[in-house]
């Protein structure tokens, strides 16, 4: 099974430092950086978690807004390094260009296996509305593949939904998007988190197999859509899916920065 991952990427910069006093020229704390950490966030995030659970990285590939090492979409967040405390975040060139015609044709010959490509079962389109898709680009890749499971950040509409096998939303996005979910019938798509809850599908909440007092939550969204995928795209159950997306964030969001699942995390 092969594996495609598109959608938009950043940067995600964290400088960790200390804030012990306040500024004498007003009440803001006074923020002295110790170290900084940079990975890489959003698609990317999917990407590389997917790629630490396959056995084969070659299994899944990556189509986002940079090409190379280099990212113009950095989000920097400015932490107080002893109580992990996000106290600003910058984001830097926050939207992206269109995929385009050219990464449009890359996207097809993934899909159906076309000059010295290998054919790609499952797409995860990582959306997070910067303008690298748009509406017709997401219902023209949703249709592409055997299996296609959406993480989006934008109100849905019926041709999208339509468009995909499953849709991952957190319990605002769905309120969002609920009059249109309910009058399309697409219930059966909705994968809805719920936090410290759990996970809804249907009428069953999945709460989390146990708690755990979490550190940092950045970027789980990212590694339950891996996991959840990595299932699905294995033939297994949606409730088997589920729980294993929600075993594997919950061993990442007792770390900080952004969520990245490593098989020694299971250790």
């Amino acid at each position: 099974m092969k594996i495609v991952v598109i959608g938009e990427s950043c940067t995600d910069r964290y400088i960790y430092g200390d804030c012990k006093r306040l500024c004498p020229e007003g009440p803001v704390p006074v923020f002295s950086p110790l170290n900084v950490v940079e990975q890489r966030g959003m698609a990317s995030n999917t990407f590389y978690n997917l790629e630490n659970m396959l056995t084969s990285p070659d299994t899944v590939k990556l189509i986002t807004n940079f090409q190379g090492a280099h990212n113009k979409n950095i989000k920097t967040r400015y932490v107080d390094n002893k109580t992990n405390q996000i106290l600003l975040r910058i984001d830097e060139n926050d939207r992206c260009d269109n995929i385009g015609h050219v990464m449009g044709q890359q996207v097809g010959l993934l899909s159906k296996g076309g000059y010295k490509t290998e054919k790609c079962d499952v797409v995860v389109v990582s959306d997070y509305r910067k303008g690298f898709l748009n509406n017709q680009d997401l219902v023209d890749i949703g249709g592409m593949f055997d299996i296609s499971i959406l993480d989006t950040k934008r109100l849905i509409t019926k041709d999208i939904l339509d468009a995909y096998d499953f849709v991952k939303l957190n319990e605002h996005e769905f309120k969002q998007n609920i009059e249109v979910v309910l009058t399309n019938n697409g219930l059966d798509k909705c994968v809805i988190t719920l936090g410290v809850e759990g996970v809804k599908f249907l009428n069953d909440v999945f709460p989390p197999s146990k708690k755990i007092q979490t550190f940092d939550v950045s970027g789980a969204g990212d590694v339950f859509t891996a996991a959840f995928s990595y299932s699905i795209a294995g033939g297994f159950s949606v409730s088997d899916s589920i729980a294993t997306a929600q075993n594997c964030c919950i061993k990442v969001i007792q770390h900080r920065g952004t969520c990245v699942y490593k098989k020694e995390t299971e250790e």
